[in-house]
C-alpha cells in the first residue's frame, strides 16, 4: 500500500468521494455529518484547491494530489499540472504528472507550461 501525509488509498476512500464527470471531491459521510457531500478545499495561491486532512493542522495538500492518488492508487511522485491551464478542472483527465508544453514565443526563452508561465533566464 502506497501512503504519503499519513494516508493510504482506503483512508482516502473512507474520508472522501470523487466525482469523475465533474473533477469534484467531497466529504463522506462518517467524518462528521454536517460535511457530508461537502465539496472539499480552498482556493490556494496559484488558483488551486487546497485542504488539510486536519482542520488547522498539517500541510496544505493539493486536492488535485488526492484525486491522483485515489484513482491511480499511488500519490503523484512530483506535481501535477492541468492539461488545459486550468487549475480549477479536477478531473483526472485533465491532470497529468508531466509537463506540457503549449507552445513556445520569441526564441523559446519563454515557454507556457501547464497552468503557469515561467521564464528561463537567459545570461
Amino acid at each position: 500500500m502506497f501512503e504519503k501525509y499519513g494516508m493510504d488509498a482506503e483512508a482516502l476512500h473512507d474520508l472522501y468521494a470523487y466525482d469523475y464527470d465533474a473533477g469534484r471531491l467531497t466529504h463522506r459521510m462518517g467524518i462528521d455529518r454536517w460535511r457530508c457531500g461537502v465539496p472539499v478545499g480552498n482556493v490556494g495561491r496559484r488558483g488551486e484547491l487546497v485542504t488539510q486532512f486536519e482542520c488547522g493542522v498539517g500541510p496544505m495538500i493539493p486536492v488535485s494530489q488526492i484525486i491522483w492518488a485515489m484513482v491511480m492508487c499511488e500519490w503523484p511522485k512530483g506535481a501535477l499540472y492541468y492539461r488545459n491551464g486550468k487549475p480549477s478542472d479536477n478531473r483526472i483527465v485533465n491532470l497529468t504528472e508531466k509537463r506540457p508544453i503549449e507552445g513556445t514565443k520569441g526564441n523559446g526563452s519563454r515557454q507556457t507550461q501547464g497552468a503557469h508561465a515561467q521564464e528561463s533566464a537567459d545570461v
